[in-house]
């Protein structure tokens, strides 16, 4: 059988923004299948470092650094109405 070599030119930018959410993720955890993790993929433990630094942490705290570090972790796949969002929680209880 005779093959054919083929190059496709895709623009990335052009790809990604044309996903949706469930698609990003599922090129994410392929690229994690085989072990290949984007840079904007690595964790930085938000979590683990705060409370290795100030080792005494409430319950709550503890939470609430969980779920950011979820946050941070997926921050490829936040949206601007999410990013509205953690813009106003991040100013709760300023005015």
């Amino acid at each position: 059988m005779k093959s054919i070599n083929i190059d496709i030119d895709i623009d990335l930018d052009d790809l990604i923004t044309s996903m949706n959410s469930y698609d990003k993720q599922a090129v994410a955890d392929e690229l994690s299948r085989y072990d290949i993790f984007p840079s904007r993929l690595k964790n930085i433990n938000i979590v683990k470092s705060f409370i290795h630094s100030s080792g005494n942490v409430t319950e709550l705290e503890r939470e609430l650094l969980e779920l950011l570090d979820k946050v941070w972790e997926n921050k490829i796949f936040l949206n601007t109405d999410d990013i509205n969002t953690l813009r106003y929680l991040s100013k709760k209880g300023m005015y």
